[in-house]
């Protein structure tokens, strides 16, 4: 099937630029093509959009290598003078913008895939973030990465930077993250940071504060009075990025008087290090390490069904679905926050951004329950 004809009307290259003898030699192709023609897209363009040149037919006017006309291209797509087609055309766009209805901001918001897949609570919230954003004319770009580290490496706000984007909601960054926010920053994007308690606040971002501690006390106090008297806490240090927090946990409980153990080591050594040393005590199984939880909780069910007889459980940084749970019944207390807040929260400060400093906006407090947890993450 042959190619269907573009019909083009601009006049010739060569009428629009009468008096060109060559590429220049003592500036750079690259930059003298996108002066050129970006001043040729200003002069040429109309009220609506139209076909522009060919890359092949300037590749053989200006004598430059068809990959260096791409990028010319692409420069001046993301200015909003092009809009390319692929494997059709390029059109000129038009003064009037054809837009069905305005926006106003694109908000990048980065999201460390694993966390998205382990934790009902990240689903939930980003899902709520999208939703209110849409609702206010503003349109939320999900930017999934891979690792934690990746959040600390230099190209990191650079691939942000590609998106294009007016504002970013940053989850629990990396603390060695900070280069890329002032990079953010500098490039004029608005941050906003959510982040834990005790993390630094010296930061060139909005920041909103996720104050676990209370809701810690409260569990603990609520665990002394049903009679649990030892807290077992599985995690690797590994998988933490703020390596206080652990520390911090335990204090919570302690002050409750718990007696706090750390366990670090095989799941299958789980079970012993939860057997109780006598009659009369009870223990508790508290997660502050999602991939930890999800390990034992999801990948060693005959493991999960011998400590839920012998155990409370606890998700002590947000609920974590466990199906096999559900089916054996059993209700662990969850440590989490209203993904309805924040999110209303924050998008209700993104339309009034221009008039709030940098520094901390704003805390939200945890809360504890003991409900069924669904997929979606509500209770």
């Amino acid at each position: 099937m042959s190619r269907q004809k573009v019909n083009r009307v601009l006049p010739p290259i060569q009428q629009v630029l009468p008096d060109f003898r060559g590429l220049p030699t003592d500036q750079s192709h690259k930059q003298y093509l996108v002066e050129q023609l970006r001043g040729i897209a200003k002069k040429l363009r109309k009220d609506k959009a139209q076909v522009f040149y060919s890359m092949r037919d300037l590749s053989r006017f200006f004598k430059a290598p068809l990959r260096t006309i791409a990028l010319v291209y692409a420069m001046l797509e993301k200015e909003g003078m092009l809009s390319r087609i692929r494997g059709s055309q390029t059109l000129l766009t038009g003064k009037k913008n054809n837009l069905r209805f305005p926006v106003r901001g694109v908000v990048g918001i980065p999201i460390w895939l694993k966390m998205m897949v382990l934790s009902s609570f990240t689903r939930k919230v980003n899902m709520k973030l999208e939703e209110e954003l849409r609702q206010r004319g503003y349109v939320a770009d999900l930017i999934f990465h891979n690792t934690k580290e990746e959040e600390a490496q230099p190209g990191f706000a650079e691939r942000l930077l590609q998106h294009q984007l007016d504002f970013v909601v940053w989850q629990n960054p990396s603390p060695q993250s900070y280069q890329n926010l002032l990079s953010l920053r500098d490039s004029g994007i608005r941050v906003i940071v959510v982040q834990t308690t005790n993390a630094r606040t010296d930061l060139p971002a909005v920041i909103y504060v996720q104050d676990w501690e209370p809701a810690h006390y409260e569990l603990g106090r609520h665990w002394k009075e049903l009679g649990i008297n030892r807290v077992v806490i599985p995690y690797n240090f590994n998988n933490i990025a703020f390596k206080w927090e652990p520390e911090v946990f335990k204090t919570a409980l302690e002050s409750e008087g718990l007696a706090v153990e750390f366990y670090e080591g095989e799941p299958s050594g789980l079970l012993k290090a939860c057997k109780p040393s006598n009659d009369d005590e009870k223990v508790g199984l508290a997660f502050i390490d999602m991939p930890m939880a999800n390990l034992i909780c999801n990948e060693h069910p005959l493991l999960l069904q011998k400590l839920a007889r012998k155990v409370t459980l606890a998700f002590c940084r947000g609920p974590l679905r466990v199906p096999f749970l559900e089916r054996l019944g059993v209700k662990p207390y969850v440590v989490g926050f209203s993904a309805e807040e924040m999110a209303q929260r924050i998008v209700n400060d993104i339309q009034k951004l221009p008039g709030i400093s940098d520094g901390v906006r704003h805390t939200f407090h945890a809360r504890f329950w003991r409900e069924d947890i669904r997929d979606d993450g509500a209770v």
